[in-house]
């Protein structure tokens, strides 16, 4: 039996606010428009060996299981013909 090593996955979320500040003038008005601006950054940064050791582990679990299915499917199959 395979035991599963746990995936550790630091995140790290940083934020920025820019404003940008625009004038407009014309012979008779003056437009001032400022936007303001947030963004958000999210960075994974996962350990690739782990990760890949917990898929690796995951497909052979999942292979074992599946031929054990199918050996005692064939097996009832057999069992059921040879009783008829």
């Amino acid at each position: 039996m395979a035991i599963l090593m746990p995936i550790f996955t630091i995140t790290t979320i940083s934020s920025s606010r820019s404003t940008t500040t625009t004038t407009t003038t014309t012979t008779t008005t003056t437009t001032t428009t400022t936007t303001t601006t947030r963004s958000i950054y999210v960075r994974n940064f996962s350990h690739q060996s782990v990760v890949l050791s917990a898929v690796t582990e995951l497909i052979l679990n999942f292979k074992e299981t599946s031929n054990l299915f199918y050996r005692t499917v064939l097996k009832i199959k057999e069992i059921i013909t040879n009783k008829c």
